[in-house]
């Protein structure tokens, strides 16, 4: 039955102009390029080649005879009933000519299969030796990275009731630089434990040419100054040391009886933190005056929140919330600080 329907579809192939028909099987369309190794293209590019001159060197032959029959046809030298009959015997003729050369072509398959299995396992990296499961086992261990990195976040308030300081409160912000530690719990796993260590730069300031004082009894309130200030901003910096759980997308590929998780530049990170204050800095500078007071002025000596984190590859997009008060012994009110930003990891 098979051989009945290659022998009819050269027939009708052949029924059409010989020149005009070409033969092609594309392993380069786009969307692919990153699927087959390299290797494997070029040797199947070079095995199409050869089927295709074999083809079109026997399409040529068969061609040529059947053209004959239909000059026999009209000169009656030959019956139209004889001819069909002639040209499906040459027709299965050709395909069995076909069949043998193409067998003869040095094309190992298995060879092949060796190889674009090795280009997957591998993560796109072309090899000529085939990874043991023993190299498997090593390449794809449970990782754990040590990450430094860079951010920067815009600093909002919630539950403020001072209005005092609401109506001279300016712009706020959070700088801060980290190392982030990442522990995947085993090869096969999405999940990671992540921790770290950050050094964060809060700070607030003030319009209107308000400024931060400190009593001499030590609350800290708000002054109008009686010259123009160019700056009035309370900074206060801060060791921050987050705890949480990392999602890493991606998706599980078994070897034998080996599994590992291959990862994407994709990941969700929820943790707490908890942080204690080093310093802070009062910076006044305007006409007449320039001041920089690190007294204390009441910044919350301990914080501690919980934060959201989206990366992709190493950037890092991220929401924070803090559940303790920005300000400690019932300075100004009970406001609590939330954050959005960006970092980027080097």
């Amino acid at each position: 039955m098979i051989k009945k329907i290659i022998v009819a579809g050269m027939l009708c192939f052949f029924a059409t102009p010989m020149l005009a028909q070409s033969i092609g099987i594309d392993f380069n369309k786009k969307g692919d390029q990153d699927k087959v190794s390299p290797k494997v293209r070029e040797k199947m590019d070079e095995f199409q080649l050869q089927i295709k001159e074999i083809v079109n060197e026997e399409k040529a032959k068969l061609d040529s005879a059947i053209q004959q029959l239909e000059k026999d046809i009209a000169e009656g030298k030959i019956t139209k009933e004889k001819a069909d009959e002639t040209k499906i015997q040459l027709a299965e003729a050709s395909s069995e000519i076909i069949n043998e050369r193409i067998q003869k072509v040095n094309f190992d398959l298995d060879d092949l299969i060796k190889k674009q299995v090795a280009f997957a396992i591998l993560n796109g990296n072309d090899t000529d030796e085939i990874p043991t499961l023993e190299d498997l086992k090593k390449k794809h261990r449970a990782t754990h990275n040590l990450t430094g990195y860079i951010g920067y976040g815009f600093m909002g308030f919630t539950e403020k009731k001072d209005e005092q300081l609401d109506d001279r409160l300016g712009f706020a912000n959070n700088f801060e630089l980290g190392l982030t530690y990442t522990k995947q719990f085993n090869a096969a796993s999405p999940w990671s434990l992540k921790s770290g260590m950050v050094f964060s730069w809060r700070t607030t300031r003030l319009d209107d040419d308000y400024k931060f004082v400190r009593g001499a009894d030590g609350n800290t309130t708000l002054q109008h100054s009686e010259t123009k200030l160019d700056k009035s901003k309370l900074r206060g910096s801060y060791l921050i040391v987050p705890l949480g759980l990392q999602y890493t997308f991606g998706n599980k590929v078994s070897v034998d009886d080996f599994t590992y998780y291959k990862e994407k530049d994709l990941a969700i990170t929820a943790n707490v933190y908890g942080g204690v204050k080093l310093s802070n800095n009062n910076i006044v500078k305007g006409d007449d005056i320039s001041q920089r007071d690190k007294k204390d002025y009441n910044l919350n000596p301990f914080v501690y929140g919980a934060q959201l984190t989206f990366r992709i590859n190493s950037v890092n997009i991220y929401a924070r919330k803090e559940f303790s008060n920005y300000f400690d012994k019932n300075t100004f009110d009970d406001r609590k600080m939330f954050q959005f930003g960006v970092n980027f990891g080097f």
